[in-house]
């Protein structure tokens, strides 16, 4: 994979993760401290794109995604939250490369 490759598909996981832990500014709790599962999952994530693993990236995302559903529905994030999560899962999924890649 090119770096250029790598690039593009590492930005969307940054910003998922600034999204998590940092939030968005504001008084309200960061969604990766109100709710430790999404952080874990986003490890998860970054884990598999570093591993060039793009099934398991998908797999992951869809968890993240699940996670962040429940998180919502349990009071732990906002509704504006758990939009931005999404979204970002979303724009993710969409540049991951098609088939499983290295090992899964």
């Amino acid at each position: 994979m090119s770096t250029r490759t790598r690039a593009a598909l590492l930005a969307p996981a940054l910003l998922a993760g600034a999204l998590l832990l940092g939030g968005c500014g504001g008084a309200e709790t960061p969604p990766g401290q109100a709710a430790p599962t999404l952080s874990d999952r986003l490890d998860a994530v970054d884990a598999a794109i570093v591993a060039h693993q793009w099934g398991r990236a998908r797999t992951q995302l869809d968890l993240l995604e699940g996670e962040t559903v429940a998180a919502h529905e349990s009071g732990d994030i906002t509704v504006d939250q758990a939009n931005r999560i999404q979204a970002a899962a979303a724009a993710l999924a969409g540049r991951l490369p098609q088939g499983s890649g290295a090992g899964g």
